[in-house]
């Protein structure tokens, strides 16, 4: 990033508030347009931004926060997949699993039985 490209002070903000605002509704049902609205900016803006500052999208740090919340349920209760899958905001186990597959490397199940 040149000296140019550093981004206004209202966007730090803006991309901050969006962090907050995912890590307090991880768990709900979202949507691209529900973090954008949270925030009060076009989906597109926030995405184009969000991604200039974070390199990357909201929605992929939405799935990297509840992937990393779910590997601490996974490490500190014995709540079934199922359920870890609920809380941190997945509706389908088996989207859930795979989406955890592809971003941790191995199941929910395996992860889980890991030697500490």
């Amino acid at each position: 990033m040149t000296q140019t490209d550093v981004l206004p002070q209202q966007t730090s903000a803006m991309v901050k508030h969006t962090i907050a605002s995912i890590h307090q509704n991880y768990a709900s049902v979202l949507s691209r347009q529900r973090i954008a609205d949270a925030v009060g900016v076009n989906k597109d803006y926030l995405d184009r931004i969000f991604q200039r500052e974070m390199q990357l999208s909201p929605w992929n740090y939405l799935t990297r926060y509840r992937m990393k919340r779910a590997k601490e349920l996974l490490d500190t209760t014995s709540s079934s997949i199922t359920m870890i899958a609920t809380q941190v905001g997945f509706e389908d186990v088996a989207y859930f699993s795979r989406v955890f597959k592809k971003e941790v490397g191995c199941s929910p199940r395996d992860y889980r039985e890991q030697p500490g």
